[in-house]
């Protein structure tokens, strides 16, 4: 079991969007590709800097550090933190990994309340 720290975007503004669907997201914009496609982060990191046309490595280096764990070692019964603006935080539970396909959501996973 392992404690994942969900940012509701950078500001909080995802959050009610997270409580209301029951969902976490990674919320970079136009990243529609299934990431379980990513076999290493270095492969993942390549692709950022090429899709966003990154003039920085060091900010692939920073995203694929972040997205690649979640893809790759996120389990059911894994426990989400998401840092609340209602209360200090919510603690849920991970119920279900679903991969979703929209513009902006490359990764939902269902919780359990």
């Amino acid at each position: 079991m392992s404690i994942w720290l969900f940012r509701a975007g950078s500001a909080g503004e995802f959050e009610e969007k997270f409580l209301k669907d029951e969902c976490v997201y990674l919320t970079w914009n136009d990243l529609n590709v299934d990431l379980r496609d990513f076999s290493s982060p270095s492969e993942l990191r390549e692709f950022l800097i090429k899709h966003y046309d990154l003039d920085k490595p060091k900010t692939a280096v920073n995203w694929a550090s972040q997205i690649y764990p979640i893809v790759s070692r996120m389990q059911i019964g894994d426990w989400i933190v998401l840092p609340s603006k209602r209360s200090l935080f919510t603690l849920e539970k991970l119920q279900e990994n679903i991969l979703m396909m929209y513009h902006w959501v490359a990764l939902t996973s269902i919780i359990e309340k």
